[in-house]
């Protein structure tokens, strides 16, 4: 049996060019999960950046 799992590419990422804005501060980034207050979305924002193209509307 071959277990060689180099079987081409499953997926890839894709990344768009972010400007910094402003950043929280030290607290409320570690409660938020971030530093950058563009990456906190609600599920909801977050399903219509992914099919927006990584757009927010």
């Amino acid at each position: 049996m071959d277990t060689n799992m180099s079987c081409g590419c499953v997926g890839y990422g894709y990344v768009p060019r972010q400007k910094l804005n402003c950043v929280f501060d030290a607290q409320t980034a570690l409660k938020q999960g971030s530093l950058f207050p563009e990456l906190v979305l609600t599920i909801d924002e977050y399903g219509k950046v992914c099919k927006g193209g990584g757009m927010a509307e």
